[in-house]
């Protein structure tokens, strides 16, 4: 599953980076003299983001970069004992306190959970984008600014993973208490770069892309879709962090982590991007409002995701 994800997001970035020189003719062909859009005026048609193509390439690279130099860069294994390594030596509680009875159907589920929640931002995009049939114009959206967010976020995981340097939590377990299956084995490099978790960081990348894009690219959508949005992707993306919990692959705080970084990364992307309308009119940040009603639909649907999770596993 992890290998299946770097392919995509590999691919993503290179997508990002042949559509990237095609799609600035476009901007200044198509929207040649951006204005901001007077206030009062309704939005017409979705807007789309206005690539950059140097900045857009290097965010790209630099992630790529990123991503590649972590994994390769050295971990501490430890020789785990029989009994397994000493839980005492667990700084926080609350991580303590999970250690134990992982479920290994859980384990299963959480790739299953997180490759619902990368698919869903690119399918929403195209699905909210009608009228849009080039198809430079078209891949802005679900392929080359999500797929930089991704990225980002991939990149920040793996280059804290060998700096955080921590045993994931079945290797606290005895040997007899230890699934047989391979991603629960004490010998490889993985089992020793629990901090932060993978799966959580990914997940609220893309439910923070989402949310986020959402809010950018249909400001007039209304505050219904904007908290569905918002409310589902973070659902999804917090059962998937909670099933990593229950799996004993990583602490709470692994995955608390992993999830700041994730809405770091999926809602700076579209951010840092200017969208436009159809008629060349820039498109009306959203108010404060909107991103708090959004931001009360992320957590909610966020904080019931993983209740759900401690419920069906």
């Amino acid at each position: 599953m992890r290998t299946m994800l770097r392919v995509f997001l590999a691919g993503a970035a290179l997508l990002a980076a042949a559509d990237s020189a095609d799609a600035q003719l476009q901007v200044a062909t198509t929207f040649v003299a951006p204005v901001e859009v007077e206030a009062g005026s309704a939005p017409a048609g979705t807007a789309l983001p206005q690539l950059h193509e140097l900045s857009d390439i290097a965010l790209g690279g630099v992630s790529l970069a990123g991503i590649a130099i972590g994994l390769e860069l050295p971990v501490t294994r430890q020789s785990v004992p029989g009994q397994g390594l000493d839980p005492s030596t667990i700084g926080w509680g609350i991580d303590r306190d999970i250690v134990g009875h992982p479920s290994t159907s859980a384990d299963q589920a959480s790739d299953v959970f997180l490759l619902a929640t990368v698919l869903g931002p690119p399918l929403l995009a195209l699905a909210t984008q009608p009228g849009v049939h080039d198809l430079g114009e078209r891949v802005r959206r679900p392929i080359v600014l999500y797929g930089q967010s991704l990225l980002l976020a991939e990149a920040c995981v793996q280059l804290l993973k060998p700096a955080a340097d921590r045993a994931r939590p079945f290797t606290y377990l005895p040997a007899s208490e230890r699934p047989s299956d391979g991603s629960y084995d004490v010998t490889t490099r993985d089992a020793f770069v629990s901090m932060p978790s993978g799966h959580s960081a990914v997940g609220f990348a893309a439910a923070a892309y989402a949310a986020t894009d959402n809010l950018l690219a249909r400001p007039g959508a209304g505050t219904a879709e904007h908290v569905a949005v918002a409310s589902v992707g973070a659902l999804l993306a917090g059962f998937t962090g909670s099933l990593r919990v229950r799996a004993d692959q990583h602490f709470p705080t692994d995955a608390v982590v992993g999830s700041l970084i994730g809405t770091a990364s999926g809602v700076s992307v579209p951010m840092l991007h200017h969208y436009l309308l159809p008629d060349g009119r820039r498109a009306p940040h959203p108010g404060g409002h909107a991103w708090l009603m959004s931001a009360g639909g992320y957590v909610v649907g966020a904080a019931l995701g993983a209740g759900l999770s401690s419920v069906v596993y």
